[in-house]
């Protein structure tokens, strides 16, 4: 069952991929979309980027303890959330410092930044 739980979790994450990717290629090339950068929006992703460190290094010692690859997904999925939120949050500096600057092709950071994402998990 466990095996089957992770492949369940594998269908799904690369199902996300593909919305992740069809939405991006949309509004890079057919229906552009204004995003609006904030402080509350920053502070969301770090501490987002805390709680999933903190999940990932004890679903990995619990993982380990009990030999699941259930737990073991998981682990890897808030890990690679990690990195995710990362992409997210350089998508939105740039975007704040295209707004600021004066630099209208910044204003692509964030389809461009989703699509890193869906790059990270489908690797």
């Amino acid at each position: 069952m466990e095996n089957f739980s992770a492949f369940i979790e594998t269908f799904l994450l690369l199902l996300t991929c593909v919305w992740i990717i069809y939405e991006a290629q949309h509004r890079l090339f057919f229906h552009s979309v204004e995003i609006e950068p904030s402080v509350a929006a920053f502070a969301v992703m770090f501490l987002s980027m805390a709680v999933d460190f903190w999940r990932s290094r004890a679903l990995g010692k619990i993982a380990v303890k009990y030999d699941s690859q259930a737990l073991e997904a998981d682990a890897l999925h808030f890990s690679t959330d990690i990195w995710s939120s990362s992409v997210v949050i350089l998508g939105l500096a740039l975007v704040a410092i295209g707004r600021r600057a004066g630099i209208a092709w910044l204003k692509d950071a964030d389809p461009i930044a989703a699509l890193c994402v869906a790059g990270v998990v489908i690797s």
